[in-house]
């Protein structure tokens, strides 16, 4: 049965069944298909039916090649948010760029006029938001940051910032 064929009823067993060791097979593919479709950590341990701190812990495990199972799924899940964060920014990459292609063909099978083949490829640029969304909330380094004053300055050197400001933009406004 594949995990994600029926996973309410794979879950819901999973989640009630005894388990003597909670590092098992299916507790390990869950995560993969989890995060391999782009589910945060959490969500990920959620389904698996495991915590933050067994998360964790199994990580910490890994980072010892001498836990070859713990090693091994380590290495697994740094592989598959390394790939998720490569094809984000591939997006993002693309829709920069401006060549997102989608090829689309069509084949039209009729007595009279015998196989049509129809290839249309057009332009459009893939969803950018759903890949900066993945980059901000998934991988350490693209979270958006919290604006913050700069408190180190007084309230006059601030007004007079923007005076200069103002009058820089003056100036190259043309006269009428």
């Amino acid at each position: 049965m594949s995990i994600l064929k029926h996973p309410e009823r794979l879950i819901r067993h999973y989640k009630f069944s005894r388990r003597k060791d909670k590092f098992d097979q299916l507790a390990r593919n869950i995560i993969y298909k989890a995060l391999e479709n782009r589910m945060s950590i959490s969500k990920a341990i959620g389904l698996a039916n495991i915590s933050r701190s067994t998360f964790e812990r199994w990580m910490k495990k890994g980072e010892n090649p001498k836990y070859t199972d713990y090693h091994i799924f380590r290495n697994k899940v740094e592989e598959i948010r390394a790939d998720n964060e490569a094809e984000s920014l591939e997006i993002l990459r693309t829709v920069q760029s401006g060549d997102y292609k989608i090829t689309e063909t069509r084949v039209v099978i009729s007595e009279e006029k015998g196989k049509t083949v129809t290839t249309i490829v057009k332009k459009a640029a893939p969803n950018w938001q759903a890949a900066a969304w993945y980059l901000e909330r998934c991988c350490t380094g693209y979270e958006l940051k919290p604006y913050q004053e700069n408190n180190n300055r007084s309230p006059e050197e601030i007004a007079l910032e923007i005076m200069s400001t103002i009058g820089e933009i003056e100036n190259t406004v043309p006269d009428e």
